[in-house]
C-alpha cells in the first residue's frame, strides 16, 4: 500500500515557513545573515530529489513522478 503523501514534502514546507518568517522585519534579518535565500533552493531541489528517490523505493505512486518532472522542464 502506498502513502499518500512523499515524507520529502516536508523540504517544501520548510521552505514556506523560512519564507514567511524573512517577510518579518525581526527574524527577516536574522534569516539574512544566516543566508536563507540559499536556503530555499537547496531545499526545493532536495525535495524534488526525494520525492523521486520515494518513487523509485516504491514508497509513494508513481504519478508522483510528475512533480520532480514538471519542476525540471518549467526552466
Amino acid at each position: 500500500m502506498h502513502k499518500k503523501f512523499p515524507i520529502s514534502l516536508v523540504g517544501l514546507v520548510v521552505t514556506a515557513v523560512v519564507f514567511v518568517l524573512q517577510a518579518i522585519p525581526i527574524t527577516g534579518i536574522f534569516l539574512m545573515f544566516a543566508f536563507a535565500m540559499v536556503w530555499s533552493a537547496v531545499l526545493i531541489n532536495a525535495s524534488m530529489i526525494g520525492v523521486a528517490t520515494e518513487v523509485f523505493i516504491g514508497r509513494v505512486s508513481r504519478i508522483w513522478l510528475l512533480l520532480p518532472l514538471v519542476f525540471l522542464a518549467s526552466d
